[in-house]
């Protein structure tokens, strides 16, 4: 059971002495935790199995990844398959301390599964990543289009991880590099909050009227900020529509494309 059990322990074997039961082994495990320790969130952070094999992460990859939270191999083996992991699992080696479920770890141990597939195996799986996401991107950048292989450009920014933030696009005319970083940590923030409403759906109509209001609210011209935002998002000027895009790219990207670029321009002197 997670660690937040601990407290009612005293009360439920008191409850199974009671009612005349064998009172099982309890055993209490730390909670998942982010990388700044604080708690996974279903609302903040993607715990559907579902979104992992919608990224085209591999089952084999995504079970190694799982079995080394909380727990190690004895011989300190970070690659190993679900026979391995009935063979060395141990209780006595489970970590109390609430292990950091960090994405770029589960990204490494995904590019030592991947690597190994056979060529018409990478294949089938890039054709996949495609496949699943053609008919959401195509509305977005059919105008766009000129030949098939524009496709692989004009997309560049709903499949890659990370984007990079250039200063002359990321900052504003009349604006500087602290009023954008500020500008932009504070919508953050105003997104954070819409985030945790049980109304807020990650769709570009919610997004839309959560970015024009805080406009609003702060009194920036729509022009300035929307493009600030986009740079941030996507890292570039030139994109399908700002609010569809931002859907289309993920809650997880956008907001750590948009924390790179806070950490960017706060950086400059």
């Amino acid at each position: 059971r997670a660690e937040e059990w601990l407290n009612s322990l005293p009360k439920h074997t008191w409850l199974n002495e009671k009612l005349g039961f064998e009172a099982p082994e309890y055993i209490h495990v730390g909670l998942l935790r982010n990388a700044d320790k604080s708690k996974i969130s279903k609302r903040k952070n993607p715990t559907n199995i579902l979104w992992y094999k919608e990224q085209g992460y591999l089952p084999e990859a995504l079970l190694n990844f799982l079995s080394l939270l909380g727990h190690s191999h004895p011989d300190e083996l970070e690659k190993f398959d679900l026979a391995e992991l009935v063979r060395i699992f141990d209780i006595d080696r489970l970590n109390v301390a609430g292990p950091v479920f960090d994405l770029q770890k589960l990204k490494h141990i995904q590019g030592l599964y991947f690597r190994e597939l056979d060529t018409d195996a990478k294949k089938a799986a890039i054709h996949s990543a495609i496949d699943q996401r053609l008919d959401d991107l195509m509305p977005l950048i059919d105008e766009r289009l000129v030949f098939g292989g524009d496709f692989t450009w004009l997309c560049s920014t709903f499949f890659a991880d990370t984007v990079t933030h250039h200063l002359e696009e990321l900052v504003p005319k009349k604006w500087d590099a602290k009023q954008t970083g500020a500008a932009l940590e504070q919508f953050q923030s105003a997104l954070k909050k819409a985030l945790k409403s049980k109304d807020f759906v990650w769709d570009h109509e919610h997004l839309e009227k959560v970015v024009r209001e805080f406009a609003e609210e702060k009194e920036y011209k729509p022009r300035d900020f929307f493009m600030a935002l986009r740079v941030a998002a996507t890292g570039s000027k030139e994109t399908p529509p700002l609010f569809e895009t931002m859907a289309a790219i993920g809650q997880l990207k956008v907001s750590e494309r948009i924390s790179n670029a806070v950490r960017k321009l706060k950086s400059v002197r």
